[in-house]
């Protein structure tokens, strides 16, 4: 179920024009909106944009003998009261898609590259033997960093590859990760 507000009364004319979909998994949930912009004020956003967004959430449960109630409401962003309090709501920036996915790769590798250097500097013994292997994921990263430098109508017809060039680039720093931290278990907790 849906609704849509405009402030804190239900808009039809919102409600039937834009649609979503729900995907339900073991540990998490996914959805998917069309929103037309004509509903969120005409103009398409710009890349230097940014909008103030919240996404509520209600978890509808079958309660014996009483009938159909609410329980788990969450949000997005936690407005730490009411839903519509719009100055605690999340940002939505509009940027351009190359630099997005750079952005989002940069601070997923930098994430598992922090841990390594970590690791490798309080265990030497552990990282030493893998050190030729960091240069390979330098390669892997300046690579992909390539392919992010073509122009935006280039890219557009290759977002679901490039995705799967990042997320190849992540694997391949947690595997890596994975590797140092087994070194670390062998050479230092024998």
């Amino acid at each position: 179920m849906r609704d849509s507000r405009e402030g804190a009364a239900i808009s039809p004319e919102i409600q039937a024009g834009w649609s979503a979909g729900i995907k339900r998994y073991d540990d998490r949930w996914t959805v998917e909106m069309a929103v037309p912009f004509r509903l969120l004020g005409g103009n398409p956003p710009r890349p230097d944009n940014v909008w103030g967004l919240n996404l509520n959430g209600s978890r509808g449960v079958n309660l014996e003998g009483a009938g159909y109630g609410w329980t788990g409401w969450t949000c997005w962003s936690d407005t730490k009261g009411a839903f519509a309090t719009p100055n605690r709501f999340g940002r939505l920036v509009f940027t351009d898609y190359t630099l997005w996915l750079r952005c989002h790769y940069a601070v997923l590798t930098r994430n598992l590259m922090d841990e390594i250097t970590d690791l490798m500097m309080r265990y030497p013994g552990a990282g030493k033997p893998l050190m030729p292997e960091i240069s390979k994921l330098d390669g892997l990263w300046t690579d992909f960093l390539k392919q992010l430098s073509v122009s935006i109508p280039e890219v557009a017809g290759r977002q679901r590859e490039l995705l799967a060039t990042g997320d190849k680039v992540v694997a391949a720093y947690e595997e890596f990760l994975s590797r140092l931290r087994l070194g670390v278990i062998k050479t230092e907790f024998r």
